[in-house]
Formats: C-alpha cells, structure tokens, sequence
C-alpha cells in the first residue's frame, strides 16, 4: 500500500490518498502521520481519498481500527471523510464501529461531497453513510 499524505494550507484541511492493498499496518502508518500533522498544524479535518485503494479488510481489522487510531494519538474530534470507488456493505459496518467508538468519521462516493461535510466542521450525524442508497445497490 502506497500512500501520500499532507497538511492542505489552501484546503485547511490533511489530505491523504491511498493506491493499492490496505491493511492494519497502513492504518498505524496514516494514523501516526495523521496525529503529527493534526499537532503541527491544528487541523482537525481529514479528507482520505481511497478510490485507487484495494479495501479488503476482515470484519475483525475493522474492529481494529478505532484503537489503533486511538494509539496513535488521533484525537476523536477529528472529522474523517473518505472517499471511495465504489460502496460495499462492510463500509456501513465500518461507520457504525467508528461511531461507536467516538469517531467523526463518514464515506462518500463523491469528493465534493467529503468536502463539502468537512468544511460544515459540525460534525452532525456522527457516522453514517452518505452514499446514496440507489448507489448502494448498484
């Protein structure tokens, strides 16, 4: 798994894109980088673009994320869209373990979308897809 990922001065927001197999040891790679930018530049926001990535992960790493993110030291006010290619059921699973565990966290289809509920910065409805249910039974 290749990734990129940066503090966006014009955006105000991280910015990470993502290319190829995701697993648990990438997850503690991006959530280390994400916790030592969100310090440096007190930015709270995190737009992960994941449409070039391949996300197979087992419902148990799933379940893994949240603390893994937690040890890293990414605090839970952060705000977290990612976008993805396409919708898969195990990513509304993802949500609600995410939200369950006190993260800001959603998935989108759509990068201005992602944006657009980033730069609101309200955080409402915690979790929760924003994929459109005809998308989800595409």
């Amino acid at each position: 798994m290749a990734f990129r990922m940066e503090y966006s001065e014009e955006k105000k927001m991280i910015l990470a894109e993502m290319e190829g197999p995701f697993d648990l040891p990438v997850v503690r790679k991006m959530a280390t980088m994400q916790a030592r930018l969100v310090r440096e530049h007190n930015c709270y926001r995190f737009l992960n673009d994941s449409r070039k990535a391949e996300i197979n992960t087992s419902i148990a790493d799933i379940c893994k994320v949240p603390k893994i993110v937690n040890e890293e030291g990414v605090p839970g006010s952060c705000m977290c869209a990612i976008v993805v290619g396409t919708f898969r059921d195990e990513y509304r699973f993802m949500e609600t373990i995410a939200t369950n565990h006190g993260m800001i966290m959603r998935i989108f289809l759509e990068m201005d979308e992602a944006v657009e509920w980033l730069r609101a910065g309200t955080g409402e409805g915690r979790g929760g897809s924003r994929v459109k249910e005809e998308e989800r039974n595409r």
